[in-house]
């Protein structure tokens, strides 16, 4: 994989700060930070993920893992909607339970980086990857280059949370590289691990890439600010393309 590279540097995660519920269009605050953080935030722009807080402690949903086989009770964040949504009709999540979509960035602070994410079973295997260790989908040339977008902030390389996103990404970029180039481009959707390109991003050994977080996540946001915190209320992917 082909990011663009930057002298590593190393760069601690001194973190602090509160979850609240997000507006998708919501930016972190300015401070002085280094520079891998400062281009984390940059990738991290309108990413959203998912939280179920305890009602009686406000914490986020505590679960167990066991990361070189010593047992940790960490929190867990759902990176789509719809994998929160699965959960809770399986029980996962306690039916009383809020649940707000928030600021990855802030999510980050909150937890101080020691946290459980989780995707859908459907995008894991996709990567062949665990549920809890999620990948993420991004689109090269043949030569294994990167397929940029230009963002609001310039050209990045995004990195999609569903491999179905990622796909149209490619759908749309091979009609509008062959409507310049006179011929459809082979490109090939790809996959890398979620939390090592955090840590390469932090460390200053990844520049240049922006996560893009499912529509179904800025749809519970949105739900989130009309005043709803129950998953009873959430419209699913399912019930949207009944609407279509």
């Amino acid at each position: 994989m082909k990011f663009l590279v930057l002298m590593a540097g190393i760069a601690a995660l001194a973190l602090t700060g509160s979850i609240t519920p997000a507006r998708a269009e919501d930016a972190p605050p300015a401070q002085a930070e280094s520079a891998g953080l400062a281009e984390l935030r940059r990738a991290l722009d309108g990413f959203l993920v998912i939280l179920a807080i305890d009602p009686e402690s406000e914490k986020i949903l505590q679960v167990k893992s066991e990361p070189g086989g010593v047992e940790i009770v960490r929190p867990l964040v759902y990176i789509d909607a719809e994998a929160a949504y699965q959960d809770w009709l399986g029980g996962g999540i306690p039916q009383d339970w809020p649940v707000v979509a928030a600021n990855a960035i802030d999510v980050i602070f909150e937890t101080q980086g020691a946290a459980v994410w989780m995707g859908q079973s459907h995008d894991a295997a996709m990567a062949q990857a665990r549920i809890d260790q999620p990948a993420l989908f991004y689109v090269t040339d043949a030569e294994g280059e990167p397929v940029m977008h230009n963002f609001e902030t310039g050209a990045r390389m995004p990195l999609f949370v569903r491999h179905s996103d990622a796909k149209r990404f490619l759908d749309t970029a091979k009609r509008n590289l062959a409507a310049g180039a006179g011929g459809a481009p082979d490109l090939v959707v790809s996959h890398t691990d979620m939390m090592s390109t955090l840590q390469a991003i932090i460390s200053g050994q990844i520049i240049g890439v922006r996560l893009i977080s499912p529509e179904a996540n800025t749809r519970w946001a949105e739900q989130n600010q009309q005043g709803m915190r129950s998953l009873i209320d959430y419209v699913s992917d399912g019930q949207v393309l009944m609407q279509e």
